[in-house]
């Protein structure tokens, strides 16, 4: 069933504009109290808690944009914590979207205008969070004294200054009293006496220097501090300045839940608790349930911080059926197609495998999405009905199961999501089971599966609820059970019944997948065997004998050799242990994972046997004859014509339940076999595929467009030499007559 989608209307994160769609009237209620506190109640801190997917972020985004439309002066400060960070990094973070989101507000121009200062400093305190800025003041002090005396003379400057005057001054004193000729005989010892003298004025210069000088500078510096508790303070008279201008400050922390250890989570919240409690903000804390459930137990524990911060605890709820139903009616396009049973089906497995959570049940259909020409289409395949009948009924006994055990308790709407919520996950660990047994102990345990963080007082409930589940499971045919005696006690062991058609993604661990596969591939090869025994014998009394009873009489009528008779035997001891839940011992299990890959190679050799009878009967009276010397490490089996002129028939029986590129591999493979063959022989032989599958079509025909397009554009000259039979399960899977009909026509095409 092909149904078109409306893909522009669907999201992994719901659009604002369609969460009419996406809310239930108890989460719209919650969203009208808590816009109305926000805009007219004084500053608060709420906890809005949760499981993930529930629409916490949708639900606050939602709230910013219902703020925003009657009042633009609201601010929404995000921050999300995808891990534990340092306060001193959280406190950064916090600073940087106060201003960028400052910057991108409406009113930012106006207070721009008003308040200069207000601006600077918010900038200037954005800027610390990315440089380490200093406001350094500097005085300085400075008393100097600087004295100086300085003397210098020079005989020679005095000499050569004098000397003319003093000569012509000698000179007229000896024309006045003529006294030269009196000294004319000590001429010598002048000249002795003069040239010393002059020697003397030459080299000798005096001087005389005197300097004191006194200095005194006194500094003082003083150098402006940052830390987390000054920037604490700058980030308070921040918000006390838009208090001021009617700004007011709503934060958001989001995503605490992904903090995975409790003491990191806690520390932050501590360290933050200056800040939240400080009323100049709201504070809005988006987590999981692990908070809620601290906030829970807050109040019988002395003295815990989750009490002293939080003012109102917020849940939003599960979605229920209906809005989810809405939701993807809102998705389909042609809304005459939501009348088809099919459809409404598919979409209580929907439901059922969201857990009733709007994120996972979007991210479902988006995965189940196909497109073509640009259009979206949900593919539902017919044979799955069954599979999503079983879905529905499953949904249909949670509700009824919730209606009478949890709806109508005193549990705050946490607890009552947390116990509905155990319902889904315990459907999930009884799928995983598949066809193996399980006990109660299986699907709940509180000790193992529900740690210390969970209310101790909800064993009992928990407990309670699950033993009513099974009991519904029982009473619709769902589930049945058996009782063992072990260690002298009596233990019941649960499996699902024919009823149910139990499809699932993941495991639970190795040994349990192990023993659901194998119990899967036995029932398909005892299915198997007995409608190849009801189609070559025609009578039905065959076909209701024990299974040992079944292989023995298909090795006794040649369908299967002893070699695989024995392997069946084998695999069947094992797989029999498990069907009737006894336990297995070390060695079986190893056994196991080896017994799992043998039991689908056997689905494989049966057909392949029950092949090979057909084709061999078929040929028998005509002109081939099989041949198993050839080549048996390259094809199953060869018909080799008598006339050596004519072709030789090779078979390749195929059993593929999935297309993949790796059968493009294949398909050139067996082209080349083929051509080794014809060169091997000497003449052109033909090819035949014997396909079949439990698919209805769909992978037969991606084979055969992959099959056709590489012969056309590779090997055309093979195109007439190759034939492709297909078989798939409807009513039954193996036809012997179809078979001999279409070797017919192979036979007669030359």
């Amino acid at each position: 069933m092909k149904i078109e989608i409306d893909a522009k209307k669907i999201s992994s994160s719901p659009n604002l504009f369609n969460y009419e769609n996406t809310l239930d009237d108890e989460t719209k209620e919650i969203l009208n109290q808590l816009k109305q506190q926000l805009i007219f109640g004084n500053n608060s801190c709420f906890l809005i808690s949760g499981y993930r997917g529930a629409g916490k972020t949708t639900l606050v985004n939602i709230l910013k944009e219902e703020i925003k439309k009657s009042n633009n002066k609201t601010m929404f400060i995000h921050l999300n914590f995808s891990r534990y960070e340092d306060y001193s990094l959280v406190l950064r973070k916090l600073i940087r979207e106060i201003y960028m989101t400052f910057l991108n507000n409406e009113n930012y121009k106006e207070i721009e205008k008003k308040d200069r200062e207000l601006v600077d400093s918010m900038k200037l305190l954005y800027e610390r969070t990315f440089f380490e800025i200093n406001n350094t003041s500097n005085r300085k002090m400075l008393t100097e004294l600087d004295m100086k005396l300085e003397s210098s003379f020079s005989i020679k400057d005095i000499f050569e200054k004098l000397g003319p005057s003093m000569a012509v001054i000698f000179a007229g004193v000896n024309l006045s009293f003529d006294f030269i000729p009196n000294v004319i005989k000590y001429f010598n010892i002048f000249l002795l006496f003069g040239s010393l003298v002059w020697f003397i004025y030459q080299s000798f210069k005096l001087n005389s220097y005197f300097e004191k000088k006194k200095t005194v500078i006194s500094e003082l510096s003083i150098k402006s501090l940052y830390d987390n508790e000054i920037a604490e303070f700058h980030l308070k008279n921040m918000l006390k300045d838009l208090e001021l201008q009617d700004i007011k400050i709503v934060f958001v922390f989001d995503e605490l839940d992904k903090i995975e250890k409790d003491d990191e989570m806690e520390k932050l919240i501590s360290d933050f608790k200056p800040i939240l409690l400080s009323g100049l903000a709201s504070f809005i804390v988006i987590s999981g349930q692990k908070l809620y459930y601290k906030f829970s137990n807050a109040n019988i524990l002395d003295d815990s911080i989750m009490a002293s911060i939080f003012s109102k605890s917020i849940h939003i709820p599960l979605t229920i059926n209906e809005t989810l139903e809405n939701l993807f009616s809102f998705y389909i396009s042609d809304p005459t197609n939501l009348e088809n049973e099919l459809l409404k089906l598919y979409r209580d497995s929907l439901i059922l495998n969201s857990n009733r959570t709007v994120r996972r049940f979007i991210n479902i259909i988006i995965q189940d999405l196909t497109w073509q020409d640009g259009k979206a289409y949900l593919l539902i395949e017919e044979e799955n009905i069954k599979v999503y009948k079983t879905d529905s009924i499953i949904l249909n006994i949670l509700n009824e199961v919730i209606e009478a055990n949890i709806e109508d308790s005193q549990y705050d709407a946490g607890i009552k999501d947390f116990l509905a919520y155990q319902l889904f996950i315990w459907i999930k660990k009884m799928k995983l089971k598949g066809k193996v047994y399980f006990a109660f102990v299986d699907i709940f345990n509180f000790d193992e599966n529900y740690p210390e963080i969970y209310p101790m007082w909800c064993k009992t409930p928990l407990k309670d609820l699950c033993n009513n589940l099974i009991k519904s499971l029982l009473e619709n045919n769902l589930l049945e059970s058996k009782e063992e005696i072990e260690a002298e006690e009596k233990v019941i062991y649960y499996v699902w019944t024919s009823e149910a058609e139990i499809r699932t993604e993941g495991t639970i661990n190795n040994l349990d997948n192990a023993k659901s596969a194998i119990l899967e591939n036995m029932i398909e090869l005892e299915k198997y065997c007995r409608e190849i025994i009801l189609d070559l014998n025609d009578e039905k009394g065959h076909y209701i004998l024990p299974f040992n009873k079944l292989i023995n009489e298909l090795r006794e009528i040649n369908v299967i050799d002893i070699q695989l008779l024995y392997q069946i035997k084998n695999v069947t001891k094992i797989s029999n242990k498990v069907r009737h839940g006894i336990k297995l011992t070390d060695i079986e299990e190893n056994e196991l994972y080896n017994c799992v890959s043998i039991s689908k190679m056997l689905i494989y050799k049966l057909i392949e046997s029950y092949c090979y009878y057909v084709v061999n009967s078929y040929i028998s009276n005509k002109e081939y004859k099989i041949n198993n010397n050839y080549i048996q490490k390259n094809v199953d089996f060869i018909a080799q014509n008598n006339q050596n002129n004519h072709p030789d028939l090779i078979f390749e029986v195929r059993y593929k339940n999935s297309f993949s590129g790796s059968d493009k591999n294949t398909i050139r493979n067996l082209i080349r076999k083929l051509n080794d063959y014809n060169l091997l022989t000497q003449k052109q032989n033909k090819l035949i595929l014997l396909n079949f599958s439990k698919d209805r079509g769909r992978v037969f025909e991606k084979f055969a467009n992959a099959f056709y397009t590489i012969i056309e554009s590779e090997y055309p000259e093979l195109k007439e030499y190759i034939y492709l039979f297909y078989e798939h399960e409807v009513d039954k899977i193996f036809d012997y007559r179809k078979i001999e009909s279409f070797l017919d026509t192979v036979a007669t095409n030359h």
